[in-house]
């Protein structure tokens, strides 16, 4: 069982570099900024994080990795629709995205800030790995095509998504159509179902 000490002082850090985050990009912050707006000091930090970058990508794992979990539960639930399941974890990431939207803002329309933009990218790609996987039997197509390459592309094609998403100029495009966007851009054959 974890101490709860170390739980409080992740969360806090977790807390204090999403927040320093959203208004500045996570290679300017320093290890004591972050210190301090966590309430501990630079040792104490030492011990969980090797930098703010690191202490940023541990804190965008811990929301995006239980979005991902539920989505393999959901893809191997008895008569699971694939476009539903795939509906339903774009959904949840759009929701964690919106509730950091200015950290993802300012993170994705830096340029040389690759950090978050490859976290979000290798996070996608794994998701896409596991659902190719599942739906490898019921999708013959997927014989013709590199997984590796399909994961990466449209890993990295969802984090540009995103970015155009929340940088746009003005008219912004609702959540729905930015959600039938993403989801009719991909091939129907992903969406084979399960007989």
């Amino acid at each position: 069982m974890a101490d709860p000490r170390v739980l409080r002082t992740r969360a806090a850090i977790h807390a204090a570099v999403i927040e320093l985050a959203a208004v500045s990009p996570v290679s300017t912050i320093s290890v004591t900024q972050l210190a301090e707006a966590a309430g501990i000091n630079r040792v104490t930090f030492y011990k969980h994080f090797a930098s703010p970058n690191d202490a940023l990508l541990a804190a965008l794992n811990a929301e995006l990795d239980p979005i991902r979990d539920r989505g393999v539960r959901r893809r191997h639930e008895a008569n699971a629709d694939a476009r539903e399941v795939v509906v339903l974890g774009l959904t949840e990431m759009l929701d964690h995205v919106e509730q950091h939207r200015m950290l993802y803002r300012t993170a994705l329309s830096i340029p040389n800030e690759n950090a978050t933009h490859h976290l979000l990218s290798e996070h996608f790609a794994e998701s896409i790995r596991g659902f190719l996987a599942d739906q490898a039997p019921f999708a013959p197509e997927l014989d013709l095509i590199d997984r590796e390459i399909t994961a990466q592309f449209v890993g990295n094609g969802l984090v540009g998504a995103i970015s155009s998403w929340l940088t746009r100029e003005q008219p912004t495009l609702d959540r729905a159509r930015f959600l039938a966007t993403l989801t009719e851009s991909l091939p129907a054959w992903w969406f084979k179902q399960h007989s």
